[in-house]
């Protein structure tokens, strides 16, 4: 059989068949305004002494869309980022849950959640008072002297801090590589026993004073609820 189906070139789009088609839609660039700041506009006025305030608003407006762009795509790396976080965050305390002992749950805490979190270091040690000195189990965090915490944090409870040399007392001998670090009091009960949780990585600026400390200082505070049960004498 013949075919009456002949192969035929579109005709080329003119001027015309565009004027006419905005005519008819007239809100085409409100559904596709991305396409504003593409377009070569012709100044109303050619006089030098005669300001065309239409260019002006049509020059803000393709700003104001750039602008747009850039603080929707920062707003979604920062949500992915935080989601992220949140995650991890969340395996941590699932694997500190895990934990057998005392001694066990500083070894998930300074290796594995480390690991997880991907920090250079987290360190835990806590202050002596009249009290825990004899405290059983408390071997296992390094003492600092009394007043150290409350020195260290300058007086707060949560501190990030992004451009440090690493404090040999708060992070030990892996205080060299530290550059930046979060800081977070805890108390152990009921003897009120202050006790400091550290982060410490080798990068400046990677805490920083500006970060939400939402998510940090809820892992912190089942850190300290589970330290609290790991130490049954505090408990009586």
């Amino acid at each position: 059989m013949g075919s009456n189906v002949h192969n035929s070139t579109p005709s080329p789009l003119l001027a015309s068949d565009v004027v006419d088609y905005l005519r008819h839609n007239p809100d085409f660039f409100i559904h596709h305004p991305d396409l504003l700041h593409k377009l070569t506009f012709p100044e109303r006025f050619m006089d030098g002494n005669i300001v065309d305030l239409q260019k002006i608003v049509l020059d803000k407006l393709r700003h104001d869309f750039t602008q747009l762009q850039v603080n929707q795509e920062t707003l979604l790396a920062n949500s992915r980022d935080n989601l992220s976080t949140q995650n991890k965050i969340h395996q941590a305390i699932l694997l500190l849950l895990t934990a057998t002992d005392l001694s066990n749950f500083i070894d998930l805490l300074k290796v594995d959640v480390a690991v997880l979190l991907d920090v250079d270091v987290i360190n835990l040690s806590f202050e002596e008072n009249k009290l825990n000195v004899e405290t059983p189990l408390l071997v296992e965090l390094p003492r600092l002297p009394s007043g150290t915490i409350h020195a260290v944090m300058q007086g707060v409870g949560f501190l990030l801090r992004d451009e440090i040399i690493g404090d040999s007392r708060i992070f030990g001998n892996m205080a060299g590589v530290v550059r930046s670090d979060a800081l977070m009091r805890l108390t152990l009960k009921p003897q009120n026993t202050q006790a400091i949780l550290a982060f410490g990585v080798r990068h400046p600026g990677y805490f920083h004073a500006g970060q939400g400390i939402e998510l940090l200082n809820f892992l912190a505070r089942i850190i300290e609820y589970c330290l609290n049960l790991w130490i049954p004498t505090f408990n009586k």
